[in-house]
């Protein structure tokens, strides 16, 4: 046994050696290789048509128009196609394990989700995982509680989709800093999560979505939703327009579009329900599962004079929560003592059980590839060895030289 192996461990910290170089050469040939499992995703050519082919109503016609006469930027563009180019970003991103967060916005019915889901379903199936409804959120509030609850696994180099979002993710104001979207930053960049904000009204901005989406027309023939990409990284006012960027709808391009249509339709059907319930506030539901803690908390319940018991609320939120929220949660705790509201009722819990144990299913299904990808980890598996020797070779090399 040389001086190297008798201070290292002899045989022992070769092994570990070898399995940590193991690991590393793993990963950076699937990093490299970037192999696409035909049964997450099918990438095919769509045939980009003339822009009479892509239809919009009258008036985002002309306001197209107009665009094209006084802006010299959006004329640029709009004149330049970028499709390839942004497909090879989402895959670099992949490549980097760096998380990507996209904006898009549009009018209703513009084929802003189905679009934004093949971005989805193609980043996720770049680490050989399926796109499922829990993937899917319809608001921050909802995003944040899947991010805590679900198994970690699943979660891990995942991509999300924030869907008809009011509020954009990781938006600005009082309901974000109530929500501690600076700890779920932490979450997001650890586990290299990424995500894609959809909102009618507006585009993410301030830092937190590095490109923006804006829909203008839809081919019905090839399905394909014609966008102009804005960069969104700058610190200004106004969006800085790059280029138009064209994508199918997941029907086309996802093999098991069937499974994932019918089970977002189901959830955008309960989204409306809770709506035209008036369960979608994402500051009221918060108050009330603060409600909720303080009511089954036995030193709060303890305390005897309600000014005390507000000071004790303020005091444990922080300075963030105003005094007059604080007043709200302190008379919805009464009212739950009472027995005006049922207690599951004021939970608004959006991740159930069921929910965690169908993620769980979720990550045993992914480990299943089919053949393409099984020979390309064969092919992997082949150099693993190799790799890491040399890299224990050299190490000890180097330490024999000194």
């Amino acid at each position: 046994m040389t001086e190297y192996e008798e201070q290292n461990g002899g045989d022992k910290k070769k092994n570990e050696n070898i399995e940590k170089y193991t690991l590393q050469a793993k990963t950076e040939a699937r990093a490299r290789k970037m192999v696409l499992n035909p049964a997450l995703f099918m990438p095919k050519e769509i045939p980009i048509g003339n822009s009479k082919d892509y239809e919009m109503d009258i008036l985002q016609q002309e306001m197209l128009e107009f665009y094209l006469r006084n802006d010299i930027r959006f004329r640029r563009a709009f004149q330049t196609n970028s499709t390839n180019k942004f497909w090879q970003f989402i895959v670099d991103k992949a490549r980097l394990r760096e998380p990507h967060h996209l904006s898009c916005i549009g009018q209703t019915r513009t084929g802003k989700s189905y679009s934004m889901l093949t971005i989805t379903c193609f980043s996720n199936a770049l680490y050989d995982k399926k796109t499922t409804i829990n993937h899917i959120s319809g608001n921050q509030y909802e995003f944040l509680q899947k991010v805590q609850k679900l198994p970690p696994e699943f979660s891990y180099n995942s991509t999300f989709q924030n869907d008809e979002d009011k509020g954009a993710i990781f938006g600005a104001g009082s309901v974000a800093k109530k929500l501690k979207l600076q700890d779920i930053q932490n979450i997001v960049a650890m586990s290299n999560i990424s995500t894609i904000a959809i909102c009618p009204t507006r585009l993410v901005s301030g830092g937190e979505a590095q490109y923006g989406f804006r829909t203008f027309g839809r081919d019905f023939k090839t399905r394909t939703v014609r966008f102009v990409m804005y960069n969104l990284q700058e610190n200004s006012n106004s969006h800085l327009p790059m280029s138009c960027i064209y994508i199918p709808i997941f029907t086309e391009v996802v093999p098991y579009w069937q499974e994932l249509e019918n089970a977002y339709l189901q959830k955008k059907r309960e989204w409306v329900q809770k709506e035209e319930m008036g369960q979608s506030d994402i500051l009221g539901e918060l108050k009330k599962r603060q409600a909720v803690i303080f009511s089954r908390n036995p030193k709060f319940r303890a305390i005897e004079h309600k000014k005390d018991k507000l000071t004790f609320i303020s005091v444990t939120l922080g300075s963030e929560w105003t005094k007059n929220e604080c007043e709200e949660i302190l008379s919805m705790t009464e009212l739950i003592s009472q027995g005006a509201f049922e207690e599951e009722e004021m939970e608004a819990e959006r991740v159930s059980p069921e929910e965690v144990e169908e993620a769980k299913d979720e990550i045993k299904e992914n480990e299943l590839t089919g053949e393409e990808f099984k020979e390309a980890e064969a092919k992997i598996e082949e150099k693993e060895v190799t790799e890491a020797e040399k890299g224990w070779e050299k190490e000890k090399e180097e330490f024999e030289q000194k």
